[in-house]
């Protein structure tokens, strides 16, 4: 007998071989029959024997015996003597030979031999055995194990790298010892868990972290004494801190390339809440550092598919890249955002599908701090959204106020604001509520703008920024207008309530990079509106009273914030942010000044001018006055314009 998936048969004699036994009977027999038939061309009688010289497999195969004449039977076969069987069997019947690449094309019968198949032969091309084909889920299961070895050798080499690492972490040990008393350290460890961590979580350590940190994120130890612990540490001891981590940033993420999360979470760290000293002032700044770390998670991977290392990572544990992968990842947008917002440029880390997934599992992460800081992640995209839809980013001509689509605009963000705000606000939390009237600034704002005075609300929130011969006035001021001029006051009105209740120790603690700005830029768009609600050739004085604005009164009490900020920390550079107030208040003071001359001097004129001749319709532009914006220019030599001052103490637009 021959086994008919080996080579020709008889019809007279077929065995049917590998008959699972969870096949029902019937079945089996129909199978058989229909493999019998297709190899018969001779007869009509089929005879499958099944002799218990199948295949057997733990016991668990059946062997059938079918006769036309004869009832069918089945017994099971004997395992040992199948398996020795079958050996003799296959010892003596010679192997088929593999069919040639043409015929397994082509799906045809092949008769090859040592010479080559009858059709090669025939054709004159070359017969060659065709090549084995591997199953699909073998395929599958080899680029697995690929995968797993390729991860394998990634975290032995990591492992063996902090080995090479250990001179460089022993020294920034050393250096701190040297600076800062054990006790010193875990107290200046506490005040940043306590007092940063709850506002901003990009970074959420906590105190009991300190021997974590020491023995295997030094960088991000020296990073958090040296820029994030607000009045704690001595102004010598702080700069040389600050110098020492600017120093071992650079030689990790420039120089060596040597790289990992929590040095990604130190330029973080260094961005937010920056610091500079004599040495090191004009060596790096907010956008470069902010730039730096978005630029290396990408190179680590942890942007998600399509950046450098995602599939195959270098890091050795897992669950440090679920926990602070995506969280340093999101931080890197809202750092870059944030410099688009305050420079009014396009942002180059962009929301991706993949911000989305780590924002999602983020928000289901038990720290409590997880939560507010996906809520701070949520409101930064509607800030940059807000400014990408109404066009606050670029110099391109504004949209007009009444005009339908922009009006439809306002509303759908509106409503995903206020969808925000009916989350964040449950929280109780003064800085999420200061966001959302910040949201609400940057949704009004346009009523302000001309043609040209949009480069003008970005930083530095100075007084040459305030342009106050160049603001809006529309020839008809619509009721979309006067909505948008209350919205706009009031968005401004309480967030710097929000901002001057929370104190000077809150302020010094909060970042410089986001929120900070956040506050002098509210003053700055206020001081805008009452240009255009006061300035000569106004139309929104129509719509709202300059003195509903209550300029002096925040002016008073930033004056009084700043001074606090600089008994507390001069060095701070929130203190010498807010310490910009002082030139706005000097300006706004000559501003009122000169602004009553020209008034003066517009009645003045008005009461001066002459009357043309009776019978010519010619006006006399001699005897005139026009008060357009060439006029600003000629009152008192440009006095009311008050030149900035030399001091170190005024933040460099450098920085900005």
């Amino acid at each position: 007998m021959v086994d008919p998936f080996a080579g020709d048969f008889s019809p007279e004699d077929v065995r049917i071989s590998k008959v699972p036994s969870f096949l029902p009977l019937g079945l089996g027999c129909i199978l058989g029959g229909l493999l019998a038939r297709k190899g018969s061309d001779q007869s009509n009688r089929s005879r499958i024997q099944g002799n218990g010289h199948g295949k057997a497999l733990g016991g668990s195969w059946r062997s059938f015996t079918l006769c036309s004449r004869e009832p069918h039977s089945y017994q099971r076969p004997k395992t040992a003597e199948c398996h020795a069987s079958n050996f003799r069997r296959m010892s003596a019947a010679p192997s088929r030979r593999r069919a040639c690449e043409p015929c397994h094309v082509l799906k045809i019968k092949c008769d090859r031999t040592q010479e080559g198949c009858g059709r090669c032969i025939r054709l004159g091309i070359n017969c060659a055995p065709a090549v084995r084909r591997l199953q699909r889920n073998r395929i599958t299961e080899l680029e697995s194990q690929i995968e797993n070895l390729t991860k394998a050798l990634h975290h032995q080499a990591r492992i063996s790298k902090p080995k090479e690492r250990q001179p460089q972490s022993d020294e920034i040990v050393a250096f701190l010892d040297a600076r800062m008393t054990e006790t010193s350290q875990r107290d200046a460890l506490r005040v940043y868990s306590v007092s940063v961590v709850p506002r901003l979580p990009i970074v959420p350590v906590d105190a009991a972290d300190y021997a974590e940190l020491r023995r295997n994120k030094p960088i991000l130890l020296l990073t958090v004494l040296a820029f994030a612990t607000p009045n704690v540490l001595d102004s010598a001891v702080r700069n040389e801190l600050v110098e020492k981590a600017m120093e071992s940033l650079g030689l990790d993420l420039i120089g060596t390339g040597n790289v990992s999360i929590p040095h990604v979470q130190a330029a973080l760290l260094a961005c937010f809440w920056y610091r500079s000293t004599p040495k090191s002032a004009g060596h790096s700044t907010v956008e470069q550092l902010a730039q730096l770390a978005t630029s290396v998670s990408i190179a680590m991977g942890l942007a998600g598919p399509g950046s450098a290392k995602f599939s195959i990572t270098a890091i050795p544990d897992p669950d440090v890249l679920l926990r602070d992968g995506p969280r340093t990842w999101l931080g890197c947008f809202i750092a870059t955002t944030a410099m688009a917002l305050t420079t009014r440029r396009q942002d180059a880390n962009v929301w991706t599908p993949y911000h989305e997934e780590c924002l999602g599992y983020l928000r289901i992460s038990p720290p409590a701090t997880d939560r507010l800081f996906c809520l701070l992640v949520t409101i930064t995209r509607l800030h940059f959204r807000t400014a990408l839809s109404l066009g606050l980013h670029d110099a391109s001509p504004m949209s007009i106020i009444s005009d339908s689509a922009h009006r439809k605009q306002v509303s759908d963000l509106k409503a995903e604001i206020a969808n925000w705000s009916a989350v964040a606000l449950t929280a109780g939390s003064l800085e999420l509520m200061f966001w959302h009237q910040i949201a609400l600034v940057h949704l009004n704002e346009p009523v302000l703008y001309t043609l040209t005075n949009k480069s003008t609300f970005s930083a530095p929130y100075l007084p040459h920024q305030l342009a106050p011969d160049d603001f809006a006035a529309p020839p008809i001021v619509t009721d979309a207008h006067v909505a948008a001029l209350h919205d706009l006051k009031d968005a401004c009105h309480r967030a710097l309530d929000i901002a001057l209740d929370l104190g000077p120790a809150v302020i010094l603690s909060l970042d410089s990079m986001s929120f900070i700005p956040r506050i002098l830029s509210t003053l700055h768009v206020l001081l805008k509106m009452y240009i255009a609600v006061s300035g000569p050739g106004n139309t929104y004085s129509e719509a709202i009273d300059r003195s509903d604005l209550q300029v002096e009164y925040y002016l008073a009490r930033m004056g009084v914030l700043s001074s606090e900020l600089q008994a507390g920390d001069c060095a701070s550079w929130n203190a010498m942010i807010i310490s910009a107030t002082d030139l706005l208040e000097q300006w706004f003071l000559t501003y009122n000044v000169d602004l009553q001359t020209i008034n003066s001097a517009r009645i003045e004129s008005s009461a001066n001018e002459l009357t043309p001749p009776s019978g010519d319709d010619s006006l006399d532009v001699s005897t005139t006055t026009s008060w357009d914006s060439g006029q600003w220019g000629q009152l008192d030599d440009v006095a009311w314009l008050v030149p900035l001052p030399a001091e170190d103490s005024l933040l460099p637009a450098s920085h900005w």
